[in-house]
């Protein structure tokens, strides 16, 4: 809902969420109520409902008060580069997988990014499941937009316990061998 130029609040009107239960409700309470005013920004609406025996159940949304004439930035990044799924051949008992990491790009704003695995890696080849990648970028209005890929080792050698310490002695090493004094 839009508030006036200037103005800090709006009165926000919407229709109350119900619940039913075979036991029936025995107590609902809500962190606002229609009729409410709202600050300028957005403020999440909760409605939480118990029955007799006391098991409950929470509906929530968010209540979205902006200044007439401002432009609100709705627009995700846009990412650009995301690898499609990586499969590759292991050629020995643990492999390096690189790949280019993905960007993206804001119309508004600078755009932050995180992610779950950062490259290269180093990976135990003993088929392993594939394991998912996710870069997740944000602009500072907190729109955000995700890249994800799997990456899948295949490998036809048996892995033994003493690949799997030899792999992590090396991902350590190389963790801090790369450190710049």
């Amino acid at each position: 809902m839009q508030a006036p130029a200037g103005a800090t609040s709006a009165v926000a009107f919407y229709i109350e969420p119900t619940a039913s239960d075979d036991s029936g409700i025995a107590s609902s309470t809500s962190s606002h109520t229609p009729g409410s005013s709202f600050p300028v920004g957005n403020t999440l609406v909760s409605y939480t409902f118990t029955d007799a025996v006391g098991n409950s159940a929470t509906c929530s949304f968010t209540v979205i008060v902006r200044l007439s004439g401002i432009v609100v930035d709705t627009t995700p990044p846009v990412i650009s580069g995301c690898p499609d799924d990586i499969t590759v051949s292991a050629t020995s008992s643990y492999t390096f997988v690189e790949w280019t990491a993905p960007t993206a790009t804001d119309e508004t704003s600078e755009v932050s990014v995180e992610a779950n695995y950062r490259q290269p890696r180093l990976f135990v080849s003993n088929n392993m499941e594939p394991v998912a990648v996710t870069y997740v970028f944000s602009d500072e209005a907190g729109n955000t937009a995700t890249c994800a890929f799997t990456i899948s080792v295949i490998s036809e050698y048996e892995v033994f316990s003493e690949d799997v310490a030899l792999v992590n002695r090396l991902f350590h090493f190389v963790l801090w061998s790369n450190i710049i004094v």
